[in-house]
């Protein structure tokens, strides 16, 4: 049997909760997407280091591509009446925040 890897990198946002219980979102894009998690490649530490790297398998090709489509959006979770649900916005989530370099800082570019 094939299996399909790709690997993922989020900056989890302190405002969101995201670095006190990284469960959430990640547990509901692995439902949403049918995939597993292979590898904790990096762990966030932190305010000062929020980015967390995963390796992300399925035996299905299709549930990578549908993955990859989070790529360049802003992916969270949100508190409906007794719900938590999964927001996904459009790319280019982020495009109004002024940035010098996208890729400065990043652990994978270093």
């Amino acid at each position: 049997m094939t299996n399909y890897v790709t690997t993922l990198s989020f900056t989890l946002e302190a405002k969101r909760g995201e670095l006190e219980n990284t469960q959430y979102p990640e547990e509901d894009i692995l439902d949403r997407f049918l995939v597993y998690v292979r590898d904790f490649v990096k762990e966030p530490n932190g305010v000062d280091d929020p980015i967390m790297i995963h390796e992300f398998e399925s035996t299905e090709l299709n549930d990578i591509r549908s993955l990859l489509s989070l790529v360049g959006k802003n992916v969270y979770n949100y508190t409906e009446g007794d719900y938590i649900k999964l927001k996904i916005e459009p790319e280019n989530a982020y495009e109004d925040l002024s940035t010098s370099e996208p890729d400065s800082g990043h652990p994978i570019f270093d």
